[in-house]
């Protein structure tokens, strides 16, 4: 997403895909717009605001790599996830759940705030939200989910508590 009501990939191509991942916290680019005042509530705010944005546009199937502020360093994301309104966020994933749209996770990434990530698998469960996994690959030696820190990704889902259930699996055609 470029902004609450931009993406970066049209509606065109996007039915040309099997399919669509869409990044709601790309704030590092420069095309990316960022909230008025960067403070952790604003990025809170404006975060969901873009993750809104993304369910309205009707083709996207998965949030990738949500509630991960890397731009901010390490101290500020964590401060921003617990500036996230839980009402707000509640609302959100109901929005997400009625439309179809998964959250994905990167194990390697949600293992930073392990409890905060398993609390969000409940509230998304009640919800009715849907996960998908992925690497957020950017070079080959992260394909396939080597061990980082002894741990594979099997043993963070387990500390997060994910499920089956909880994944969003592909339609068989």
């Amino acid at each position: 997403m470029l902004s609450p009501s931009a993406c970066a990939l049209d509606a065109d191509l996007a039915t040309e895909l099997d399919f669509v991942l869409v990044a709601c916290n790309h704030y590092h680019l420069d095309v990316v717009e960022n909230p008025r005042l960067e403070t952790p509530e604003s990025y809170a705010a404006h975060y969901l605001n873009m993750v809104c944005g993304a369910i309205e546009l009707g083709f996207v199937d998965s949030i990738t790599h949500p509630f991960i502020h890397d731009k901010l360093g390490p101290d500020a994301a964590m401060a921003v996830l617990k500036r996230y309104n839980a009402a707000r966020l509640s609302e959100v994933f109901s929005r997400a759940a009625e439309a179809g749209v998964a959250f994905e996770l990167n194990p390697y990434k949600v293992g930073r705030a392990v409890e905060w990530f398993r609390d969000l698998i409940q509230e998304g469960r009640r919800q009715g939200v849907r996960f998908t996994l992925g690497s957020d690959a950017h070079d080959i030696g992260m394909v396939g989910y080597p061990k980082v820190d002894g741990l594979v990704p099997e043993d963070i889902c387990n500390a997060l508590g994910l499920e089956q259930g909880d994944l969003k699996w592909p339609t068989k055609q």
